[in-house]
């Protein structure tokens, strides 16, 4: 009969669960370890990425800026421009069609 003890301790040992505070070693897979660092690998390229992206934005912004302001001063030269020639022109013709007038009424 000394046998039957030795199973049932047997059996005893083997349907008892393990406790917390048992020494029980989880040890994760490399897989896990690898998957969690290219995570962080990935959100920090993602955030580098995005930060970068911002900055080009902002960058593009002011270049439209920029050029829309020497745009502008342009279009207000050239508006200047023709309003002097314009008004060099402007005596020029009155000049012309007045004496254009006389020649016609002296060859009458």
């Amino acid at each position: 009969m000394p046998p039957k003890k030795q199973d049932a301790a047997k059996a005893r040992d083997e349907s008892k669960v393990p406790d917390e505070s048992e020494s029980t070693c989880i040890i994760p897979d490399q897989s896990e370890v690898v998957a969690g660092s290219t995570i962080d690998q990935l959100m920090d390229m993602m955030e580098k990425f995005l930060r970068k992206q911002h900055q080009r934005e902002d960058r593009f912004e002011r270049e439209a800026q920029r050029q829309e302001h020497k745009w502008q001063v342009l279009h207000h030269q050239f508006t200047q421009l023709q309003s002097e020639v314009h008004q060099d022109r402007q005596p020029l013709q009155d000049d012309d069609s007045a004496s254009s007038d006389q020649s016609w009424y002296e060859h009458k």
